[in-house]
């Protein structure tokens, strides 16, 4: 087969057919019926008059029953794609032979929903809201034929373009697909929006399959734009792609006493899923050894018990701080200078973005030409081959440029026409696609483009973030703007009080690692508290307000209880976690969604910057800022291993991070120091 090539054929092919008993899902008798599909797509299975409502295939219950039935791939549409179950990942399409790149997989008719008619008829809360494509206008459309049936996967095999005016979704080979490969589409290029966990919960999961970011403001990859807007620079769009909503799979209902069926699990596991309680199944299951039981959460909903934890629990004292005198308006801490210190910014990757690589470049493929008339299909084609790629969303979609070529230089002056204005659309990254790959989907997509060749073109790798940078890389090509937020290096800023807070809480871990060195342990102390509310942000969006009173310490026990885990960090987030479980902590209730983390907005103080696990569990637990006194060269989470945890933009939470700058005796130096290889 040709790539680009439709297979269009008459044949004949397997159907199955499904007895449906009421009240019932379950697939428990199986037969087969010889279907024709003709050229034209129409096919319709002739049921009896007692099929249940709804249904779209299968005979009666009166069916004999068959005997013997060994499961086999069901094969369909004209290349012969067939579907395997897999426990863990759902239904999947399958190849039965090679495919050549840039081959319609097929083009799927489209159930377009309103966002009205999806608002009001509760679609969220329906099987369907996992099924569903962003479509035009804030709707949704539910795929019929294979486009629900497409697994993720975050290097997809398979493309799909949207075509609003016919209400259909065409998939594409991206690449070469080897004989029993699965056909997969990527659901979102930000895999942390994706929601796969199995829990009890009652919520839905809701991704964004696009960005958050405005045509206006050069987000690329937002899905439904006005296409009048689009043609149009100087008028502005209303819509936010925030309103464009995505349904990930549902979170499968957990039992304690038994975990979920597998047919549960398939149903779960994937947005391609198909629901079914049946014992038999036509589509042959893959083993797995896997355990995917997950227990109940300890604390993620307003309904949900909390089990109280059978270790003791205790709640540290609080820091040894004149409070009163520190949070006075007239605090200045004359004579008192000795109580407080400063502290030194670590930042992150993400918050170091303004500084380093602002003149980065990369590679994509453009489209060029000077016919104002294809600005549209353009821009169609580049909004549905690559809306959701995050590495584009800094750049415009759109560049035009007037560039005078040699025969316009050669001419008179007199002769010279103004120079055509060039315009050139971003399409993707060059790693991407092969050239050849590429123009057989711009050719199946519009015959209105098929004459153009995809060139590559040098493009700014990062947003601007200063009104230089936005004129130096706008030479390149149009970028968005989004000034650098100001990050304080130091402390210096502080009010007094918060310095003096934050030196105690220090001053409380140094005792803490003595203590524990005296023990025979590494000498490693933690401490964790909520900020006092004096020095609580007063205008700072998106603030949680921290659990009050709830305070924990803890120090390394790997020494005493031989287990490679009990990293200190670890063992504090532990000690909170046990304290959530009893009173009066156990009876507050989230006042709003993200509140009820283990550390939300809580400070921790570290002797020695944690090590990249322990980061790792900090991040989760949603901590807001940590303070530490001994940076680790070796394999330290913050800079010490170069990786910057605590700010990264592929994770989705972010930590300040401090390094104390105080004063710390020699002799304490000594005696808290740490093997550089040891992991903290």
């Amino acid at each position: 087969m040709e790539a680009g090539q439709v297979v269009s054929q008459d044949l004949q092919v397997e159907i199955p057919k499904i007895s449906l008993r009421a009240g019932s899902s379950s697939l428990d008798k199986i037969g087969y019926e010889q279907q024709h599909i003709s050229d034209s797509g129409n096919s319709r299975l002739e049921a009896p008059e007692n099929t249940p409502r709804g249904t779209r295939d299968g005979p009666s219950d009166t069916q004999p029953e068959q005997q013997h039935h060994v499961p086999i791939p069901h094969h369909m549409n004209p290349l012969n794609l067939h579907l395997i179950s897999h426990p863990q990942r759902g239904r999947g399409v399958f190849a039965p032979s090679s495919i050549p790149a840039g081959t319609i997989i097929e083009e799927s008719p489209v159930l377009v929903i309103t966002q009205k008619e999806w608002d009001e008829g509760h679609m969220n809360d329906t099987i369907l809201g996992s099924y569903g494509f962003c479509w035009k206008d804030g709707g949704m459309g539910i795929g019929l034929g294979l486009a629900s049936l497409f697994n993720h996967s975050s290097s997809p095999n398979v493309n799909f373009i949207r075509s609003y005016s016919t209400s259909t979704i065409k998939f594409i080979t991206s690449k070469r697909i080897e004989k029993d490969e699965e056909l997969c589409i990527c659901y979102s290029a930000d895999e942390s929006k994706l929601w796969f966990v199995k829990s009890d919960s009652e919520t839905q999961g809701a991704t964004d399959m696009a960005s958050s970011s405005d045509e206006e403001d050069g987000g690329f990859s937002r899905l439904n734009i006005d296409e009048d807007d689009l043609l149009n620079e100087s008028s502005k769009n209303k819509d936010s792609s925030d309103d464009i909503k995505i349904q990930s799979p549902q979170p499968v209902r957990f039992s304690a006493s038994a975990g979920p069926s597998s047919a549960t699990m398939s149903e779960a596991s994937s947005r391609t899923s198909t629901p079914s309680s049946s014992s038999v199944s036509i589509y042959p299951e893959a083993s797995s050894d896997i355990i995917t039981s997950l227990p109940p959460p300890l604390h993620s909903g307003r309904n949900s018990s909390r089990q109280k934890s059978n270790e003791e629990v205790q709640l540290t004292d609080e820091l040894e701080w004149d409070e009163k005198y520190w949070t006075s308006p007239y605090c200045d801490g004359t004579g008192r200078a000795n109580e407080y210190a400063e502290c030194i910014r670590e930042k992150g990757p993400a918050e170091r973005e303004g500084e380093d690589g602002a003149d980065g470049t990369m590679d994509i493929w453009t489209l060029e030409f000077t016919d104002p008339k294809l600005t549209r299909t353009a821009l169609d084609f580049s909004k549905d081959l690559t809306a959701t790629d995050e590495r584009l969303r800094h750049l415009k979609r759109v560049c035009r440029r007037k560039e005078s070529n040699q025969d316009f230089l050669e001419s008179p002056a007199h002769e010279r026409a103004p120079p055509p204005e060039i315009c050139r659309i971003v399409l993707a990254m060059v790693a991407e696609y092969e050239l050849s790959s590429l123009q057989s989907i711009i050719s199946a997509y519009s015959s209105t483009l098929s004459h153009l060749v995809p060139v590559i073109h040098r493009v700014p790798s990062s947003i601007a973030r200063t009104q230089e940078q936005l004129k130096s890389k706008s030479h390149l090509w149009p970028v968005s703007f989004s000034p650098a937020p100001i990050i304080p290096v130091d402390t210096s800023d502080w009010l007094i009080g918060r310095k003096a807070w934050v030196t105690s809480g220090i001053r409380r871990i140094i005792q803490i690692a003595l203590d524990a060195k005296s023990k025979g342990e590494l000498p490693i102390g933690t401490y964790c508290a909520a900020l006092p509310k004096a020095f609580w942000p007063k205008k700072e969006e998106g603030f949680i307000q921290p659990t009050e009173e709830l305070r924990a310490s803890s120090h390394d026990t790997r020494q005493s209880e031989n287990h490679p885990l009990r990293h200190a960090a670890l063992n504090c987030i532990k000690s909170i976690a046990n304290l959530r479980t009893v009173e009066p902590f156990i009876s507050i209730t989230p006042e709003r969604n993200g509140s009820d983390y283990l550390l939300t907005s809580l400070t921790l103080f570290i002797t020695h910057e944690p090590c990249v696990m322990c980061c790792m569990a900090l991040l989760h637990s949603r901590v807001r800022e940590v303070f530490y006194i001994f940076p680790r060269k070796k394999g330290g989470g913050f800079n010490g291993s170069e990786l910057g945890i605590h700010a990264r933009k592929d994770l989705n939470h972010r930590f300040e991070a401090w390094r104390y700058d105080g004063h710390i005796e020699e002799e304490t130096r000594r005696a808290l120091d740490v093997e550089e290889d040891l992991q903290i």
